[in-house]
């Protein structure tokens, strides 16, 4: 299956949904999930961490991450999206890491997390936006978030799968002109192996917008 790239056009979503499966995805805005029923399985890189109820996520922008629900029973997590306008200081950390383990345990959670999941819910709910208010909630979910973590280079999680790698590449230049010639220069593979990679996906450059 061929990851999906999402650019989300708003500063900030909230959704609590049913958690379900989410095929491999990135996007531009780093992404936190409060699980807040049952238990999910959440996929970065080659590995899978599970999350249970009370868990807490962030990823990173621009990772290839997905979701698998394998349990019968509800499950439910409130799912957060946040632009990097949002992140302040936090946001050059971000852009060149991301953590070994996304996963938070309920025990580490600060309640300083939860109150602002909380919060923000009230503020979406009300239909008021307020830049500065959503700035400094979503600050507050890093800064209680990000010490947790053993961060390393986001390089050290990409796959050696092609596909893995086209998909980075166009997260990271989409904004650029591109072309299957340049491509291949940079990445350091023959165009023909990477007209293949294109000619075996329904698009080159799928994108999803929110």
């Amino acid at each position: 299956m061929f990851p999906v790239y999402e650019e989300k056009k708003e500063n900030l979503h909230l959704h609590s949904r049913i958690a379900r499966h989410e095929s491999p995805h990135l996007h531009n805005s780093v992404e936190f999930i409060y699980l807040t029923e049952g238990c999910l399985e959440l996929g970065m890189g080659q590995e899978l961490f599970h999350m249970e109820e009370g868990d807490f996520a962030v990823l990173f922008p621009e990772v290839i991450h997905h979701c698998q629900v394998f349990s019968g029973e509800n499950n439910k997590a409130c799912y957060l999206w946040a632009q990097p306008i949002l992140c302040g200081q936090f946001a050059s950390v971000m852009q060149k890491y991301c953590p070994k383990n996304p996963v938070i345990k309920k025990p580490q959670v600060h309640r300083d997390i939860v109150n602002a999941i909380r919060c923000l819910k009230l503020d979406k709910k009300e239909q008021n936006p307020n830049l500065v208010v959503e700035q400094a909630y979503v600050q507050i979910l890093l800064a209680r978030s990000i010490p947790a973590f053993n961060l390393q280079e986001k390089s050290s999680v990409e796959s050696n799968d092609i596909i893995y790698q086209t998909v980075s590449y166009i997260a990271k230049h989409f904004k650029e002109e591109m072309s299957l010639e340049k491509m291949a220069r940079d990445m350091g593979v023959s165009k023909f192996t990477l007209s293949r990679v294109f000619s075996g996906a329904n698009s080159a450059r799928t994108v999803r917008l929110f």
